[in-house]
């Protein structure tokens, strides 16, 4: 939502409309600070209260600028921790934030992590995709599958195309 907002303020701009311009920019700037009032929570210092969860709010949280400057340091460590300490350097990602992991991760300076994370070869990960022969994205991880028994085993599909896109759009700033 923030993303179109921005896009409508840059498309305005560009026609010469400045009213609307600036009514989408304001529009975008109150939707991340919304984002942030819905999701940062203090006691823990990040993006929800579940560590399952960092790198699902913490990404999108980064990638509209939603924290305020002053906590953006603390939020891009979070992330970095959660990395390298919860996940090793694996997937914790579902099909919206791993479009943009990589991205992320570079625009704040974490070139390595995101490297790191673009070579896994070890479920979950992309290589371990790629190690297994698909030229597709599944839906689910065998291994997660046994232990969250979220899709029955063998009832992956093996069909999804989203989820790839992260690692083909990574760019390297």
């Amino acid at each position: 939502y923030v993303l179109v907002l921005r896009a409508m303020a840059s498309m305005a701009a560009a026609l010469g409309d400045a009213i609307n311009a600036t009514g989408y920019s304001e529009l975008a700037t109150n939707a991340s600070e919304a984002f942030h009032h819905a999701f940062w929570d203090d006691r823990s210092s990040a993006y929800g209260n579940d560590p399952g969860g960092t790198q699902s709010l913490t990404l999108p949280a980064l990638h509209i600028g939603a924290p305020p400057a002053a906590l953006e340091p603390r939020v891009v460590q979070n992330l970095q921790d959660d990395l390298e300490h919860r996940t090793d350097y694996h997937l914790a990602v579902g099909a919206v934030t791993g479009k943009i992991l990589l991205n992320v991760l570079s625009d704040h300076g974490l070139h390595r992590s995101a490297m790191r994370v673009a070579t896994q070869t070890t479920e979950p990960s992309w290589g371990y995709w790629w190690s297994q022969n698909s030229s597709t994205c599944w839906e689910a991880f065998p291994e997660n599958e046994k232990v969250s028994g979220h899709t029955p085993q063998g009832r992956t599909t093996k069909n999804h195309i989203f989820l790839c896109g992260g690692i083909g759009e990574w760019y390297w700033k």
